[in-house]
């Protein structure tokens, strides 16, 4: 499943209903048709299960990647953010892609959750 978001705001997404031991692939891309400038973004996946700790994090140039296998059912986030500016590079604002690949069913569970500022 992809998804095209135009803005330079950091998003939050949330995925539901996964399998234990469900491999997912999340990759952030500059959308092709859109506007951006910049090269740099930060990609995270954390967990949402209690007494489960993942997180993946992905910061350097785009298009960025995050694989993980969920070690428990449940509710895991996505969140999509712009680069502190302490990070060298120029960071990235514009249209992006989103992508969810999985194993399961992962990729029809993804929504988006709302704005980070």
């Amino acid at each position: 499943m992809a998804l095209v978001f135009v803005h330079g705001k950091c998003q939050h997404y949330s995925e539901s209903g996964h399998a234990r031991g469900e491999r997912v692939t999340v990759t952030l891309a500059k959308d092709p048709a859109g506007v951006s400038e910049g090269h740099r973004a930060a990609l995270v996946l954390v967990d949402a299960v209690r007494g489960v700790t993942l997180v993946r994090a992905d910061n350097s140039v785009l298009p960025n990647e995050i694989s993980a296998t969920l070690p428990r059912a449940g509710r895991y986030h996505i969140i999509v953010a712009e680069q502190p500016r302490l990070a060298p590079g120029v960071r990235f604002r514009g249209s992006y892609c989103l992508n969810l690949d999985s194993s399961g069913s992962a990729e029809q569970t993804l929504a988006v959750h709302g704005g980070v500022e």
